[in-house]
Formats: structure tokens, sequence, C-alpha cells
């Protein structure tokens, strides 16, 4: 079966067009940036560079004075000296949910919550020994008590419209 002008020219297309995309998928696989990175919307937690301790919780628990008292947001309690886990356990027993702990200099590391049956200072007790602060979820009238305790440095609040994972955390002792 011989082909003629018509069926050599399909045959030439298809075949410069699967060689066309093949190569694509090629080149497209050799890109090495990474993908990019969702940022901050401008929200950030945490002390500035080279503020004060006293300073930062001064500012700190004005936004919790501020904060919308009845609508959930996102905050970060801090310590006033680094804590054990079952002592920050004890401090949050009655939040809602905490998000994340933080640790010396360290980046936040989201936690989850307890299974049933176990307690957030176990949980706690999995990521470190020590915390400096933890992100936590609730109403600013469930937090306001929490600056009862003297282990409680500040709790700072976020407009409640922020969303996990789209605001900066800067650790308090860094």
């Amino acid at each position: 079966m011989s082909l003629d002008g018509v069926d050599r020219t399909r045959v030439g297309l298809a075949t410069a067009s699967a060689v066309g995309l093949v190569g694509l998928l090629v080149f497209a696989s050799l890109n090495s940036e990474p993908p990019a990175q969702v940022g901050s919307n401008g929200d950030v937690l945490g002390p500035e560079g080279g503020q004060t301790l006293s300073a930062y919780r001064d500012e700190a628990n004005q936004t919790l004075a501020e904060a919308p008292q009845d609508q959930p947001a996102y905050s970060m309690v801090t310590f006033s000296s680094t804590l054990t886990p079952q002592e920050v356990g004890e401090i949050t027993s009655e939040l809602r949910r905490v998000n994340a702990v933080v640790s010396q200099a360290n980046a936040p590391r989201p936690i989850p919550e307890p299974v049933e049956g176990a307690t957030r200072a176990e949980v706690f007790q999995q990521y470190t020994d020590g915390l400096d602060a933890v992100i936590a979820y609730d109403t600013p009238e469930a937090l306001k008590p929490l600056l009862d305790d003297p282990r409680v440095l500040a709790v700072e609040v976020l407009p409640p419209d922020a969303v996990w994972g789209a605001f900066g955390v800067r650790p308090p002792r860094a």
C-alpha cells in the first residue's frame, strides 16, 4: 500500500507534532525554579526586630483589647519565660484550638489537636521540651483571662479575617 501526497503530509505533521510535544515536556521538566511560595498577606505576629519584650507586650496586649471580642481570630500567646509542655498544656487547656508551637528562635511548628483521651501537653511534648509561645485560635474574650497568669507575657491578636498559613510569625526570643 502506497501513500499519496496528502497521506504523507498528514504523517509528517503528526510526527512533527509528537516530536514537538515530547520536546516541550522535556523542556518543562528541566525548569529548576521552585514553585511560587504563598506569601504573607501583611499580617505578622511577634516582636519587630530590635523591639524589647516590654514594648512588644504593650503593643500585643493592645491588639487584644481592640479586637472584636466575640470573633475568633489567630493570636500568639507569648510566655514570660520558656515553659514546659505541661505548663503550656495547663495554660491553653480551655482554648478552642492551638495551631502551632514556637520554641527558642525556631519557626512555628504546626501541631494537631489531641485525640480523645490525650492532652495538649502530651501533643506539645512530642514536638519540643520548651515553649516560648503558641499560635492559638479563639475569641479575644476567651484569650483575655490568659493575661491573669503570670507565666503569660502577652497575647497578640490578628484581625478576624486572617487566614492560617497566610500570616507571618516572628519568634519572641530570636
